[in-house]
């Protein structure tokens, strides 16, 4: 099998949500949500929780088992790639493990509706498709690019980004999607060598809206929490 290793971001100070990693929604910590859902995915060699919060490295070591876990410091900004954070968390397991994975999912650390069974099902997708990366996004609904208006920045008034989209019936425009910080998923030399999940042919792979829900901000968290709570009913 596959050596496989899961990467979980996980910096703190975040400015929109307090704490947000470790906010409690639906009665768990945030994060909590995406290690279940990790450790609950049986086709892994590892598990790496990266953060440099040494309140997230207790919790999940003491009450998750989570064993793997360093101190992000280079990287922890708002500025920083995720993609670098996620590189940098490959070549320490490596250095500790002393071998080389071949399969690299990066899960949000702040999307708990999506499940197990969603990586499981996009990882089958991976091992089927000839990308060696693959993204996972969720589908424009009613909140459609095509129609987007944005302010001309020199006379200050709405203006139309996409003209020739306002010609045409919605159902006759093509589907548009938006990436979610779920599930990434590339293979290890490929992403070690581009240095992004974003890599040469990467392709997508589609969740339901609900489960894509990447919080960034509290109307984000309260679509989320709702989620959750439907789930339980």
């Amino acid at each position: 099998m596959d050596k496989t290793l899961i990467v979980i971001p996980a910096r703190s100070g975040s400015k929109r949500i307090k704490n947000k990693n470790i906010k409690m929604i639906h009665n768990k910590p945030m994060i909590v949500w995406t290690v279940e859902a990790a450790k609950k995915f049986k086709l892994y060699t590892d598990i790496l929780v990266y953060t440099d919060s040494p309140d997230i490295a207790r919790m999940v070591k003491k009450d998750h088992g989570i064993e793997h876990h360093f101190y992000r410091t280079e990287d922890n900004d708002d500025e920083t790639d995720v993609n670098v954070a996620v590189v940098n968390a490959v070549q320490r397991m490596e250095r500790l493990k002393h071998y080389k994975y071949d399969i690299i999912i990066k899960l949000g650390a702040n999307c708990p509706c999506r499940t197990s069974f969603d990586i499981f099902r996009m990882y089958q997708a991976f091992m089927h498709r000839d990308n060696k990366f693959l993204i996972s996004v969720v589908k424009y609904n009613w909140l459609n690019p095509h129609w987007a208006l944005k302010v001309h920045p020199r006379i200050g008034r709405a203006i139309k980004v996409n003209p020739k989209a306002y010609k045409k019936r919605s159902q006759d425009l093509q589907p548009n999607y938006c990436p979610s910080g779920a599930i990434w998923i590339a293979d290890r030399d490929e992403f070690m060598k581009q240095k992004t999940f974003y890599g040469k042919g990467f392709d997508m792979f589609e969740l339901e809206v609900h489960q894509g829900i990447d919080i960034d901000t509290m109307e984000d968290f309260r679509q989320a929490e709702s989620e959750l709570r439907y789930r339980d009913k």
